[in-house]
């Protein structure tokens, strides 16, 4: 099984604003400050004084620290990691278990920070929350769906089987754990529980 590195990718243009290099320097240090001190600790005063940039000008780009956030995300100043399910794993529950733990156990590192803030996100600002959603969580329910898709070829998903909610459910145990900061042992019993609603009587 592969994933990526933590380092941030290339950082994608959104918009023109009126100094790019002081645009990523706020984008950096939101970025750095999630990480070290939490969502609920940033503001915006904070970041423009370690940006070193002024409060207008924070004020003119972002409404919020919600918008600063997501644009760092968006952008590719802040990391997250891309797991590949894993083709060689024995059936397709097996695979999708070392997925779930895998992901699990990055969710104890910063990536779980980053969870944290982005659910907050999404539960209080539509706009953002869909901007999110979209570039964010939807690829990777797209990639346990395809992954899904593949097991019915392979015999281990019954042709039929409610793929969208089964995906959902997995999707919400890793939001689970990353924003409760809950022990991962559940996973088994949840991968157990997802093969039974995929109509597959033993596990594979």
């Amino acid at each position: 099984m592969k994933s990526s590195d933590w380092a941030p990718t290339s950082p994608k243009g959104r918009g023109r604003p009126r100094d790019p290099k002081l645009r990523e320097a706020v984008l950096k240090t939101a970025a750095r400050q999630l990480y070290d001190t939490g969502f609920d600790r940033i503001t915006l005063e904070g970041l423009a004084a370690e940006a070193g940039v002024g409060k207008p000008t924070i004020y003119r780009w972002w409404p919020n620290k919600a918008a600063v956030i997501t644009d760092a995300l968006l952008s590719g100043f802040l990391a997250s990691p891309q797991i590949e399910l894993d083709e060689q794993a024995n059936g397709t529950w097996d695979g999708i278990e070392r997925w779930l733990r895998i992901l699990a156990e990055r969710i104890s590192g910063p990536y779980g920070e980053l969870m944290r803030a982005t659910t907050a996100i999404i539960a209080t600002d539509a706009v953002l929350g869909e901007e999110i959603l979209v570039a964010y969580s939807e690829p990777a329910r797209q990639v346990l769906l395809s992954y899904l898709r593949r097991g019915i070829a392979k015999g281990d998903v019954q042709p039929g089987a409610a793929l969208e909610p089964i995906v959902d459910i997995a999707w919400a145990m890793i939001v689970f754990i990353g924003t409760t900061r809950a022990n991962p042992e559940r996973i088994p019993a949840i991968v157990e529980i997802l093969r039974r609603a995929a109509g597959t009587d033993e596990c594979t």
